[in-house]
């Protein structure tokens, strides 16, 4: 995509931010809001990446937390393909954070609490995150009592599962023993399990 194209009549391409896994990561201006948003599209045509494209969008449209990442629009384009818009955010990731910072106990904590909230919401509604991890939470602002949690793109809902087991799918250094035995019968403690390597990473350095 090119600065200045129109995507569905609505989002207004302004540049290109960063590639991952499942697609790639643009600024973009909403016509409706005249608000910049994210604007992420699939980067390959291909049919597991899809489901798990559709998945994201689909948690996200049904979450509402402050602490997780907002969900503006999600469709198909000509050109485009899949894309997943969602609210724009200025700060760093905690791993970002993390290279040049330390975080007090005190931050620790407050962060913990303040991503614990968003987890809840999410559990409440049967999903699971899957891929809890510092690179997976944004610091608004560069502050932990703002933190948002990102990429629902391993997120497992009930609604709507992934066709795989998900052997594999995860950060080694933040799965749970069952996540990394590719168990199906996952619950919540495997994301309070990454959950509590993100505060041990914060404490220790």
């Amino acid at each position: 995509m090119r600065p200045g194209e129109v995507i569905d009549g609505r989002f207004v391409v302004e540049r290109f931010i960063a590639r991952g896994g499942m697609g790639e990561v643009y600024r973009a201006l909403d016509r409706e809001t005249q608000r910049p948003v994210a604007l992420k599209r699939m980067s390959a045509d291909d049919e597991l990446l899809a489901e798990r494209f559709q998945l994201e969008s689909r948690a996200l449209l049904e979450l509402d937390h402050p602490a997780i990442v907002r969900y503006v629009a999600h469709g198909e384009a000509p050109g485009v393909g899949r894309y997943l818009v969602m609210e724009w955010l200025e700060g760093v990731t905690l791993s970002g954070w993390l290279r040049q910072h330390s975080l007090s106990l005190d931050q620790t904590l407050r962060l913990a609490q303040r991503v614990a909230e968003g987890l809840g919401a999410a559990h409440q509604r049967g999903m699971l995150h899957r891929d809890i991890k510092p690179g997976n939470l944004f610091l608004v602002g560069r502050r932990v009592e703002w933190a948002k949690i990102l990429d629902f793109g391993l997120v497992r809902n009930p609604l709507q599962d992934i066709t795989v087991t998900g052997a594999g799918m995860g950060t080694p250094e933040y799965m749970s023993p069952e996540q990394a035995r590719a168990d199906r019968k996952l619950g919540p403690s495997t994301d309070v399990f990454a959950l509590g390597g993100v505060i041990y990473r914060c404490i220790t350095g």
